[in-house]
């Protein structure tokens, strides 16, 4: 795939995910994030309302618990005001998972049976890679603040720098909700996204231009993003051919026996491979 097709594969996801989910009815997950907004709205307001009142002045200089409560909430208001889209992503990832899994299942008709187990472990694994992207994405842009402060650049380079980092790595972690399906590892993830990265810079940067919909953005935003994130994984590789998806005709039973037997012979491959 050439580089001119990834942002055409971006836009068109978009454009599909919204006929999606209004011939679906997976636009009733528009609800959960309202109320998230709401509750982190308030709770932003709050927080920084009790830290202007704070006298920095009154702390006590050998009592360090004091410096550290002041410093927790501080980072407290700074990711609710700056990295609030990633809250909102952490926060709703055992919802998004599954509506996923569903997007799939209307653009393939591929089905996983619910198994708690697997349930789990792909939450988890979109805990550790919306995590991961949130802190690198911080790491950049401390060098960077730091690098402007230094020689004295002007604002908008932060803005520009922060948006063109920030618009990857929001793309990385939607299109990994559709990878965890693939049970490809983590680090074979970031390899994909990196090969396609044109894709997830897209993907990220539509997602934040979403956020500036007056009060609906964030609504709207992270359920689109999600389903648009799968949407452009099927169009790089087609999710109809995932071999971890139930066979037809195949039980929930036979489908949990086949898992276990692929997975012991994963094992032994990789056991001898250690060997030789």
């Amino acid at each position: 795939m050439n580089l001119l097709q990834q942002p055409y594969i971006a836009i068109r996801a978009y454009y599909d995910a919204v006929l999606l989910m209004f011939r679906t009815f997976m636009w009733l997950n528009f609800l959960v994030p309202l109320v998230l907004g709401i509750g982190m709205y308030f709770g932003g307001e709050v927080l920084m309302d009790n830290f202007k009142e704070l006298d920095l002045s009154g702390l006590n200089e050998e009592d360090g618990s004091e410096f550290l409560l002041v410093g927790l909430q501080a980072i407290l208001i700074y990711m609710m005001y700056h990295m609030n889209k990633y809250v909102v992503l952490t926060l709703m990832t055992p919802i998004l998972t599954p509506l996923s899994e569903r997007t799939e299942y209307h653009l393939t008709g591929n089905k996983y049976p619910l198994i708690f187990k697997y349930y789990v472990e792909d939450v988890v694994r979109a805990f550790k890679i919306i995590l991961r992207n949130m802190l690198l994405q911080m790491v950049w842009m401390g060098v960077i603040y730091t690098i402007t402060f230094i020689y004295g650049l002007p604002g908008w380079v932060n803005d520009t720098l922060y948006y063109l980092i920030a618009f990857y790595f929001y793309g990385f972690s939607f299109m990994d909700y559709a990878n965890e399906r693939r049970r490809i590892s983590i680090s074979d993830a970031i390899k994909f996204t990196r090969k396609n990265a044109l894709v997830a810079f897209c993907l990220g940067g539509i997602y934040v231009g979403l956020y500036y919909i007056p009060y609906a953005g964030v609504v709207i935003a992270p359920i689109l993003s999600v389903v648009a994130g799968t949407v452009a994984v099927h169009y790089i590789i087609d999710l109809s051919d995932n071999p971890y998806a139930v066979k037809e005709g195949e039980s929930t039973e036979d489908y949990k026996r086949r898992e276990n037997t692929e997975q012991v012979v994963e094992v032994e491959v990789e056991t001898e491979e250690d060997s030789e």
